[in-house]
């Protein structure tokens, strides 16, 4: 494990659609999803904003959402404009998260808290804070719950008390401080949650790589799912993976937290021809391809905290890398890309000299 004792350089930025953060290459924009579903207009919105307002890139992150970097200070007005006209920029949507694929009991959950918690209560809260529903009928892998305050795992309680659980752990935050998260708590009121005890924190049972290719689910949906190397994507991708599911006749993907996106199809012949062309767009459909499970933050090209470029050391471990394992790379010690377990994680050093390897992090 990498050790408790260095210095996390923090600077409590956390962009939302109305309130970007500036970073190195630009203004860095969240789009929150719930569910990670965004429909092919909406898409298409998202990817015109990056590739005409922004320099380009999209991120796919920890909470199942997108980000838009590199958007020109000039620029945010328009940018938010456009996507709040097409239902983005719900301020619940963005503390009250649900798993990708989430089965229907976790998805009538997920409404009734978010219509529980009132406008008044977000206020003065912690941008990073969220509530997450999750269920037992989603894809391996894909629950962001390691980053959430709060996880409630749908049928466990009843709405009345998860509801009086939410209200009292949102007003303990809001009245220790703007940048308060549970884990800031004193522990008598860090224990108000909903979880179970293994729910929080890194993922249990070791590293885990998402499901891509054909996946059939035991709900009987059928996906195709791809993953998106090293997190992003460029917005001109995003604008064809949504013209593939409009061709396919679907009316949007789902991204998930782990950097997947998926169509749902009519049948496992139908997704291998979506994968086909997921797959020239240029997502990763093979788990042995050797880029699958490589994940990395954006370094010096985009971010303050730290003057090392790991994007080109992770294409350098792309390379030479063998497959099947979790790999993290981290400009710095707070670990922004991965909120899960890694079989190897090089974390950069304060002073930008190098990375260091922590294993089983």
């Amino acid at each position: 494990m990498r050790p408790a004792t260095l210095e996390t350089r923090r600077t409590f930025l956390c962009p939302t659609l109305t309130a970007p953060s500036e970073q190195r290459d630009g203004m860095l924009m969240r789009v929150p999803l719930v569910g990670g579903e965004v429909t092919v207009e909406q898409a298409m919105v998202v990817a015109d904003v990056a590739s005409e307002l922004g320099s380009g890139v999209i991120e796919l992150t920890n909470r199942a959402n997108l980000q838009v970097r590199g958007i020109a200070t000039a620029n945010v007005a328009k940018a938010a404009d456009r996507l709040l006209a097409v239902g983005f920029g719900d301020a619940v949507d963005r503390i009250v998260t649900v798993d990708a694929f989430a089965g229907t009991e976790a998805i009538r959950l997920r409404g009734v808290i978010a219509d529980g918690v009132r406008a008044d209560e977000i206020d003065g809260l912690s941008a990073k804070f969220v509530v997450h529903v999750v269920d037992s009928e989603t894809i391996r892998g894909v629950n962001p719950r390691s980053s959430a305050d709060i996880v409630v795992r749908a049928g466990e309680h009843s709405d009345q008390f998860v509801l009086a659980k939410v209200a009292a752990t949102i007003a303990a935050c809001r009245a220790v401080g703007p940048t308060t998260r549970v884990k800031d708590l004193p522990a008598r009121e860090s224990k108000a949650q909903l979880d179970s005890p293994e729910s929080n924190g890194r993922h249990s049972g070791g590293p885990t790589l998402p499901a891509i290719g054909v996946v059939c689910r035991g709900d009987g949906r059928v996906l195709a799912v791809g993953a998106a190397r090293l997190g992003r994507i460029h917005g001109s991708d995003l604008q064809s993976i949504a013209r593939v599911a409009q061709i396919h006749g679907r009316s949007m993907v789902t991204v998930s937290s782990e950097r997947t996106i998926a169509v749902d199809c009519s049948d496992a012949n139908d997704a291998q021809r979506v994968l086909a062309e997921l797959s020239a767009i240029g997502l990763l459909i093979d788990p042995s391809d050797s880029a699958f499970g490589v994940v990395a933050c954006i370094g010096a090209v985009g971010c303050w905290q730290t003057d090392l470029d790991t994007l080109r050391f992770a294409h350098e471990l792309i390379r030479k890398r063998p497959t099947g394992d979790v790999i993290h790379v981290s400009g710095c010690e707070k670990s922004c890309a991965w909120a899960g377990s890694a079989a190897v994680t090089f974390v950069g050093r304060n002073d930008s000299s190098g990375f260091d390897r922590y294993p089983e992090c």
